[in-house]
């Protein structure tokens, strides 16, 4: 139900949008909302504007004599169900992530003791390799304005891990904002689990649902029901659908593609010469995007998925050695499995290490790496030295890199997880 309704006061069977009982949740099914539809077209003539307007209110759908709920024969072709929720639009893209963090920064910028500007202008690492001018972007305060974070959702997600981190040396240790620090750092830990959940073949979400619900209450306490929106509840569902179709659904690829969309051409598509007859029931936007899908769709086609080394080649007698392949290929970048490794890059996993060269030798692809010893490790973040020795190790075998490093001397890296 609606926020504020009070209803599950009068019979338990109602929850808040805000609810963070999943288990109680009655899913609809499509039959269901076919129903709730077919009787709101039948009302709508019968009924003055505003009372209308409740019914639909209270029934959370707005009807429209053009939609696919409408069409009799397309809502059985594309039903209600066939539609599916994505991690980057629940959480990154006017999400949760980006609601926290707005909220973190002004309570930042009215109590904190640190410098943002100063800590991001730090040699952080991280991969594909950024510039301070990247990470300065990603912490610039226009960013901040309004209610949720600007930048991309790709920005975002590089922001909270950085950011997480900054706060705790701010906040962490005393008991100053303790509620929002719990609150920040349960969100940390979904997403954390988000990102295993993105690499993982067989996907189950009973840790990822016990996360939320743990976050749900300690966002609450933190900052009021009055923050809950939909899409709070709206992950529950989304942890549900990914285990019922094994499958990670994120629009991150297409999220230059959607701005592209909408920073041009979208906001065209209420210039005279795109409206009226000529855009009748959206066609001027339905032309713009299915001419944007046709060029990207013949792009993909043409694209190679393959793994493969990146930039000059070259043969290393020490390596040709080891593998005991005289025609062994050595660079500094490949791509492999929709990863892209390069030289100074650390990886954790299984093999630590730090990479100083990666090879492909009779058809497998190795990495090159400086063992890395653990020094410390907590929950968010590790320290980790050189070893000196150094290692060949099957792609197959490797772990990621962390969110982001960094050199506290030449010997040990901080790593963000």
């Amino acid at each position: 139900m609606k926020r504020g309704t009070s209803l599950e006061e009068y019979n338990n069977y109602f929850q808040d949008v805000g609810s963070h009982e999943f288990e109680k949740f009655e899913l609809q099914t499509d039959a269901d909302l076919f129903l709730v539809v077919d009787q709101l077209f039948r009302q709508k003539a019968a009924l003055t504007k505003a009372a209308f307007k409740k019914k639909e209110q209270c029934a959370g759908i707005n009807v429209n004599e053009h939609s696919l709920l409408a069409d009799l024969s397309l809502r059985e072709e594309m039903p209600p169900s066939s539609f599916l929720l994505d991690v980057l639009h629940i959480y990154w893209s006017n999400g949760v992530c980006s609601w926290e963090v707005n909220c973190l920064y002004w309570l930042d910028q009215e109590h904190g003791v640190g410098d943002l500007a100063e800590f991001l202008s730090l040699d952080w690492k991280t991969t594909p390799p950024c510039s301070p001018s990247y990470r300065k972007t990603i912490g610039h305060e226009s960013n901040f304005v309004g209610a949720s974070y600007k930048g991309s959702a790709a920005n975002l997600q590089a922001f909270l891990p950085l950011y997480h981190y900054f706060l705790e040396r701010c906040f962490g240790t005393g008991n100053d904002h303790k509620d929002k620090m719990e609150s920040l750092r349960a969100l940390r830990r979904i997403t954390m689990e988000l990102r295993q959940l993105s690499h993982s073949t067989q996907i189950a979400t009973e840790k990822l649902q016990s996360l939320q619900q743990k976050h749900q209450k300690l966002r609450e306490t933190a900052w009021g029901d009055s923050h809950m929106k939909p899409k709070h509840h709206a992950r529950f569902h989304l942890a549900q659908q990914m285990e019922r179709f094994q499958l990670y659904l994120s629009c991150n690829p297409g999220e230059k593609k959607h701005k592209m969309y909408k920073s041009h051409i979208g906001l065209h598509r209420y210039d005279p010469w795109a409206r009226g007859a000529r855009n009748l029931h959206g066609a001027y936007s339905h032309l713009c995007l299915r001419q944007i899908f046709a060029h990207h769709l013949e792009s993909l086609s043409k694209h190679q998925f393959a793994d493969t080394l990146i930039g000059k080649t070259w043969k290393d007698d020490m390596l040709a050695t080891s593998l005991q392949d005289p025609h062994v290929k050595v660079s500094k970048k490949m791509q492999v499995a929709g990863q892209t490794i390069t030289a100074k890059d650390v990886l954790l996993g299984p093999h630590p290490g730090l990479v100083e060269a990666v090879c492909h030798s009779k058809n497998v692809f190795y990495i090159f790496v400086e063992e890395l010893v653990l020094q410390m490790k907590e929950e968010f973040h590790s320290h980790w030295m050189k070893s000196g020795r150094k290692k060949l190790v099957p792609t197959s075998d490797c772990g990621r890199a962390p969110a982001w490093w960094f050199y506290i001397n030449d010997q040990t890296i901080l790593c963000l997880h």
